[in-house]
């Protein structure tokens, strides 16, 4: 097989992958992993994006909380069967929340169990597998669960938005702790149209520092939309008027797509149902759509993890099923399909990918041609070279009779006249 012919399996066999991963909006099967954690809700997990790693920490199974950590490979798609976890972990808990920082470390923040709430913040570092203490100072939010907490690109600022107290209030305080120093700080004074109240929501914060939160719960499921621009100190309504909407929910999952759309996913419905469907929203028209997924299909779940890897995937880990019982099982999510299908951008990758293969095939052309041509013009030179031969042959070599040793002397100064000899 030459070069050309490689080339082209390889650019076929390339868009053939493109082509599953562009075209269709999918759930990627899984072989089911072995070492799985054990079943819970209310949990985190974050990406290590140093060593493709996700780290799990606590939730809860039949009402006992955890503060264990389990780690997924995300390449093998394998639990791992120890982690060596050192320094001291935080009290067990659900309902918090983590955000992966500037230095590839794992933030905690509030949460629950049955005893009490929390607003401590416990810092746990993915290199090394250690818990290590932290001074935090600033006003810190009051105790909390079932609030949400986003980091800016940078790594650098952790948000935390609403969320229930002890007493059952529901809350719309917005709180940015400063990840270099630890420092608490609330966003006060702001402008526009006011948050309502609410927990149990998801939200994302975009490249341009707007802070988006979908749905949640405050005595009711919640389906609004809600926008804060973090440079202006700015609350806005962005929830579109459109018919097209997903349901009102509480306990669903949102992660950013590589093409900048927020993707929700699951939850419970107004009348307490889980859900299974996808939906985007994107940030610039401010619109949602509806995703029709292909794939093997993953079961209605709500009270869920959710992360974006770094291979363009949505992960979802464990939450309660559709028949109420905790799970411990994990869906892989087609990320970049997700967007693709209710845009152009399918398209323009797809004839990306076709120039790209046929500026292929030119270049393997036009080196066969030089090669022929190179070939031609070496075979000319060696037939010009043997037609002289007896000529300049004639004139080194004495015409008498030769010894063995002496023709075999003349024959390797014959050789090395050449002029298609290659040189050693």
């Amino acid at each position: 097989m030459n070069h050309k012919t490689i080339l082209v399996v390889l650019f076929l066999y390339i868009s053939n992958v493109f082509s599953a991963i562009i075209v269709n909006d999918t759930w990627i099967q899984t072989p089911d992993p072995d070492n799985a954690p054990l079943a819970r809700q209310g949990h985190v997990t974050v990406v290590n994006p140093i060593n493709n790693t996700m780290i799990l920490f606590g939730g809860q199974n039949s009402g006992k909380a955890y503060n264990t950590i389990s780690k997924l490979d995300l390449v093998s798609d394998q639990w791992m069967k120890f982690v060596n976890v050192t320094g001291m972990p935080p009290a067990v808990r659900y309902s918090h929340t983590a955000i992966t920082s500037y230095r590839n470390r794992m933030v905690v923040f509030g949460g629950r169990n049955s005893t009490r709430f929390y607003n401590d913040v416990a810092v746990y570092d993915m290199l090394t597998d250690k818990w290590v203490s932290v001074v935090v100072t600033g006003t810190p939010p009051t105790p909390r669960a079932g609030h949400t907490a986003v980091v800016d690109r940078l790594g650098l600022k952790m948000y935390i938005y609403g969320g229930i107290d002890k007493s059952n209030n529901y809350l719309s305080d917005l709180h940015v702790l400063d990840l270099p120093t630890f420092t608490w700080s609330q966003l006060v004074n702001s402008t526009g149209v006011k948050a309502t109240e609410r927990a149990y929501h998801a939200s994302i914060i975009t490249p341009l520092g707007i802070h988006i939160s979908f749905g949640g719960y405050n005595g009711k499921a919640l389906g609004d939309v809600v926008c804060y621009n973090i440079g202006l100190n700015k609350w806005f309504r962005c929830s579109p008027s459109q018919t097209t909407l997903p349901d009102a929910r509480y306990m669903h999952s949102a992660v950013v797509s590589p093409l900048q759309k927020m993707v929700i996913f699951g939850g419970k419905n107004t009348a307490g149902t889980p859900l299974s469907d996808v939906w985007n929203y994107d940030f610039n028209t401010y619109q949602w759509s509806s995703v029709v997924t292909g794939g093997y299909s993953i079961d209605a779940r709500y009270s869920h993890s959710a992360v974006a890897d770094v291979f363009g995937s949505m992960l979802i880990f464990g939450g309660v099923s559709s028949d109420g019982s905790e799970s411990n099982d994990f869906g892989l999510y087609n990320l970049a399909s997700t967007v693709l299908r209710s845009s152009n951008d399918g398209a323009v990758l797809v004839v990306i990918l076709s120039l790209v293969g046929t500026l292929l095939i030119i270049l393997c052309a036009a080196m066969d041609y030089m090669k022929e041509q190179n070939d031609a013009e070496k075979e000319a030179l060696r037939a010009k070279a043997k037609a002289a031969e007896p000529k300049l042959f004639s004139k080194i070599i004495p015409k008498i009779p030769l010894g063995p040793k002496a023709e075999r002397f003349f024959n390797e100064i014959k050789t090395s006249l050449d002029p298609m000899k290659e040189p050693p």
